[in-house]
C-alpha cells in the first residue's frame, strides 16, 4: 500500500507503530474480502481541529471512490465527536483535488527550500515561554504570517499561528529567533538528514542572519543541511537566495486544506 508513495520513501511505515499506540487517535480502514485496502488516521489537535492524515489506498483499488468514502466518513465522525474543523495536508495533486471536490478550502501552500550545513557560526537563540509576549506583536505585524495563510505548515500539526501556539512551541524548545528577536523560525522534530523548519519570518539582515544560523545549527547536529518550508512568494525569498537557500523541487508543494464542520 505504501511501496510506491513518495518514490518508495513513504514515512508511514516508520510512524505506524507510534500512531497505533496513541490513545487519542482513531483509524478508519476499508476491507474487501478480509483484505485491507485503505487506511486513514484521525488525530485530534488543540482548538477542536481534527487532522486527517496517513490516507493510503492499495494500488489496485485507487480511483474507485475508496479514498472519497473514507474522507466523507472521517468528516462525519469528526462532526459527531464535536470537532469544529477538519484539516488535511497534501503533497500531490490527486489528494488536493479530492479535498477541493469535498468542499475543503486551501488554507496555505508552501514549497521546499534547502541549504547545505555550514561550520563555525553562531547558533540561533531559543525563544523561551516568557519571551513570547514580546515576540508575538512582531510576528503578528509581519507580512510573512499572511504569506503562510496564518498557519504553521507542520504536516503533523497544521494549526493557526497565534499566541497560544507560539507559547507551546517555545515550551517545546522549537522556536528560534535571530538578532534582536526581529526574525523567528519554527523547527519541528526532524525526520531525515536535514534540519526541518516549518515557518520563518523576518526581513533584511535579521532574517538572513537567522537563516545562516539555522545552517550552523544543522552542522552542529550532524545534519547535511536545512529543509525549509516557505511559500514561493515569501516576502523574504530574495534573502533566502542571498544566503544559500534554493527551491529544492520546482513542482512539489505541501498544501494545508481545511473544512469547517
Amino acid at each position: 500500500m505504501t511501496r510506491d508513495v513518495f518514490g518508495g520513501h513513504d514515512y508511514l511505515p516508520s510512524v505506524f507503530e507510534q500512531w497505533v499506540s496513541d490513545p487519542l487517535a482513531r483509524f478508519q480502514a476499508a476491507e474487501v474480502d478480509d483484505d485491507l485496502v485503505a487506511v486513514l488516521r484521525l488525530h485530534p489537535l488543540p482548538g477542536l481541529v481534527m487532522l486527517l492524515e496517513g490516507m493510503r489506498v492499495a494500488p489496485s483499488w485507487r480511483r474507485q471512490g475508496v479514498a472519497r468514502r473514507l474522507l466523507q466518513l472521517a468528516v462525519e465522525e469528526a462532526g459527531r465527536s464535536g470537532f469544529l474543523e477538519v484539516r488535511m495536508v497534501t503533497g500531490s495533486e490527486a489528494p488536493a483535488r479530492l479535498a477541493a471536490s469535498e468542499g475543503f478550502r486551501l488554507v496555505g501552500k508552501v514549497a521546499p527550500w534547502t541549504a547545505a550545513a555550514l561550520e563555525g557560526g553562531e547558533l540561533p537563540s531559543l525563544v523561551f515561554p516568557e519571551g513570547v509576549e514580546a515576540a508575538w506583536p512582531i510576528l503578528d505585524a509581519d507580512p510573512c504570517l499572511k504569506a503562510y495563510g496564518g498557519i504553521n505548515p507542520d504536516w503533523s500539526e497544521p494549526l493557526d499561528l497565534d499566541r497560544g501556539l507560539l507559547a507551546r512551541l517555545a515550551e517545546a524548545g522549537r522556536l528560534r529567533q535571530g538578532p534582536g528577536a526581529r526574525a523567528l523560525a519554527i523547527s519541528p522534530d526532524s525526520w531525515g538528514d536535514r534540519l526541518d523548519v516549518s515557518f520563518v519570518s523576518g526581513r533584511g539582515g535579521a532574517l538572513e542572519e537567522l537563516l545562516l544560523q539555522l545552517r550552523y545549527e544543522a552542522d552542529t547536529r550532524g545534519l547535511v543541511g536545512v529543509h525549509l518550508l516557505a511559500p514561493r512568494d515569501h516576502p523574504g525569498a530574495a534573502s533566502f537566495r542571498r544566503v544559500g537557500y534554493d527551491l529544492a523541487d520546482e513542482s512539489w508543494r505541501l498544501a494545508v486544506h481545511g473544512l469547517t464542520i
